[in-house]
């Protein structure tokens, strides 16, 4: 799980490098399950 976090966090730092300026799309439904948080889908608007 430790090296699954760490690559996650590696995918988002380089994302955020290539395509910085975007946002969840307004009216995501945030499901909690315990102690997370979720999205049953993960649309994104961009910024032009």
């Amino acid at each position: 799980m430790h090296l699954a976090r760490l690559e996650l966090a590696v995918v988002l730092e380089e994302w955020h490098k290539v395509i910085p300026h975007y946002r969840i799309k307004e009216g995501a439904e945030l499901i909690e399950r315990g102690s997370q948080l979720t999205l049953k889908d993960l649309e994104l608007e961009w910024d032009v």
